[in-house]
C-alpha cells in the first residue's frame, strides 16, 4: 500500500525554508557580509599570486631547464621576446631565483596572514563576538585552517588535474565532481569549528560548511562553463585575456568568500530561532517605518 504524500507537512518544510531563507538575507546585510567579502578576496587574491609564482619557481628549480623552457613556450601568446627573456632569467638564472623568492614569500605569508585575520573578524562579527583573543589563540586557529583548507584544496586541484590530464572516462569525472562537495565541506569545516569566538558544537557548524562546500561546487561549474564558453579566439585579443583571466579569479574569490560568510550567518540562523529572525527583521523595518512617520509629522 503506497503512503499517500502529506500536502501540510510539505507546505510546513516550504514555511520553514522561506523563513530560514530570509532569516540569512536580513542577518547577512545587517552584517555586511559582502562588504567584508571583499576585503578577504583582495588579500586572498595578494597572497595567492605570489604563492604560485613561487610555486612556480621551486617547481623549476625541480625540473630544470626542460620544465622552464615548457613554461616559456606557454607563455609566448601573452608575453613579448623581452618580455619572454626576463621570464627566462627569473626562472633559470640564480640571483632571478633569489629575487622571485624574497619578493614572493613575504607577500605570500603577509596576504595568508590578512586574509585569516580577515575571516577571524568577519566571523567574530557574524556571531557578534569582540574576537578579543590571544595572539597564541589566533596563530592556533590559523594553523589548524590553513592546514584543513590547503590541504583539502591542495587534494581537489591535484583531483582536477588528474581527471584533465588521464582520459579516465565519463563516469569517473562525474564521481569526480559528486566528490567534490563532500571533499570541500571537509576542509571548510574546522574553519567553521575555531573561528568563532564563541562555543560552537561540530553539529551546528555543519550545515554552514555544507552550504559553503556545495556553493563552490556550483560556482566552480559555473565558472568553468564560461571559461569554455569564452575560449577560443586568435591572438588579436591575448593581453586582454590575460587581465581578464585576473578580473575571473578575483570575481571567483569574491564570491567564494561570500559564501563562506553566508555558511557561518546560516549556522548563526539556525543555531538561534530562524522565525524569530525573520520576524525581528520585519519588526526593525516597521520601527524604521514608524520613526519615519513620526520624524515627518514633528516637521
Amino acid at each position: 500500500m503506497q503512503t499517500e504524500p502529506d500536502p501540510a507537512g510539505a507546505t510546513e518544510s516550504l514555511k520553514r525554508i522561506a523563513l530560514l531563507a530570509r532569516g540569512v538575507a536580513a542577518r547577512a546585510s545587517e552584517e555586511n557580509v559582502t562588504f567584508l567579502a571583499a576585503s578577504v578576496a583582495y588579500y586572498a587574491f595578494v597572497s595567492l599570486l605570489p604563492a604560485a609564482v613561487l610555486a612556480l619557481v621551486v617547481a623549476v628549480t625541480v625540473g630544470g631547464q626542460q620544465l622552464a623552457s615548457a613554461v616559456v613556450v606557454a607563455s609566448a601568446d601573452v608575453l613579448t621576446d623581452s618580455g619572454q627573456e626576463l621570464l627566462v632569467t627569473a626562472l633559470v638564472d640564480g640571483p632571478g631565483q633569489g629575487s622571485v623568492t624574497l619578493i614572493s614569500l613575504p607577500l605570500t605569508l603577509w596576504g595568508a596572514l590578512k586574509v585569516l585575520r580577515g575571516l577571524d573578524i568577519a566571523f567574530s562579527q557574524v556571531y557578534g563576538t569582540d574576537g578579543a583573543v590571544g595572539l597564541v589563540n589566533q596563530l592556533r586557529d590559523s594553523l589548524v585552517v590553513t592546514v584543513s583548507v590547503g590541504g583539502s584544496l591542495g587534494a581537489m586541484v591535484v583531483l582536477g588535474t588528474l581527471v584533465a590530464v588521464v582520459d579516465v572516462g565519463v563516469v569517473a569525472v562525474a564521481a569526480s565532481y559528486l566528490a567534490l562537495p563532500a571533499l570541500l565541506t571537509a576542509a571548510f569545516l574546522p574553519m567553521y569549528y575555531v573561528f568563532p569566538d564563541t562555543d560552537v558544537t561540530l553539529r551546528e557548524v555543519v550545515p554552514g560548511a555544507v552550504f559553503a562546500g556545495v556553493g563552490w561546487t556550483a560556482l566552480r561549474i559555473a565558472f568553468q562553463a564560461y571559461v569554455d564558453l569564452t575560449a577560443g579566439g586568435d591572438g588579436e585579443g591575448a593581453v586582454y585575456g590575460v587581465l581578464g583571466a585576473v578580473l575571473l579569479f578575483v570575481t571567483f574569490l569574491y564570491f567564494g568568500a561570500t559564501l563562506v560568510l553566508v555558511g557561518a550567518v546560516v549556522n548563526v540562523v539556525l543555531a538561534g530561532d530562524p522565525e524569530k529572525t525573520a520576524e525581528g527583521s520585519g519588526d526593525a523595518d516597521g520601527r524604521d517605518r514608524q520613526d519615519k512617520g513620526t520624524d515627518t509629522r514633528a516637521k
